[in-house]
């Protein structure tokens, strides 16, 4: 069963996917709690053969949006990286470009 977006966030997941065809970037401005969170597994889910670079403050936030994710009836996306914010600053630049973004 695929994940359906709320109104608000299929428009916003639109948007997202249009700004990523056209500039390989794109920015999702809601509130917290809104599905930012949704909009991007589903832009990720989308994308397969792209491998994601995915920042949290923490370990326990990105596996708490994964499980609601799953809860929600999504599948397992096997091309994200996911990082801390502060294993992202002591990343050296070389190491960080291997993950081929």
């Amino acid at each position: 069963m695929a994940v359906a977006l709320y109104q608000h966030n299929q428009t916003a997941y639109e948007a997202a996917a249009a700004m990523i065809e056209s500039t390989k970037k794109a920015a999702v401005i809601h509130p917290t709690g809104t599905g930012r969170s949704f909009i991007a597994l589903k832009l990720c889910e989308a994308h397969p053969e792209e491998t994601v670079c995915w920042l949290a403050p923490s370990e326990h936030i990105y596996r708490t949006q994964l499980e609601n994710w799953i809860r929600a009836g999504g599948e397992e996306l096997s091309n994200i990286c996911f990082y801390t914010y502060v294993q992202l600053m002591t990343m050296g630049k070389e190491e960080f470009k291997h993950g081929n973004f």
